[in-house]
């Protein structure tokens, strides 16, 4: 069986069963994904008490997506910052290094 081949799984998240079907060289990944889904829930609970499971499910994935923005920012800046770097470099070239 290849990495690209893909394999049958079950997930469970949030006390539901989820089958799957993913390549198995992303097996792995998909449930550490689980996992985090999971412990951010659990954590959730303990902040939103009185919530039921869809809101505090909710909430984890608005805290999950505002990290995914950051990080996306952040990983757009600095290549931003090299890419001005590297422009910056070849007008230095063109000037003599001055």
């Amino acid at each position: 069986m290849s990495d690209e081949e893909k394999q049958p799984i079950n997930l469970r998240i949030l006390n539901r069963n989820f089958p799957l079907t993913v390549k198995r060289n992303q097996e792995q990944l998909v449930r550490q994904a689980a996992k985090l889904v999971n412990d951010k829930v659990e954590q959730m609970k303990g902040i939103y008490r009185e919530r039921d499971e869809v809101d505090i499910a909710l909430m984890a994935a608005l805290q999950f997506s505002l990290n995914m923005l950051e990080h996306q920012q952040q990983t757009d800046g600095s290549l931003l910052a090299q890419r001005a770097e590297e422009l910056i470099g070849k007008i230095d070239e063109v000037l003599g290094g001055e």
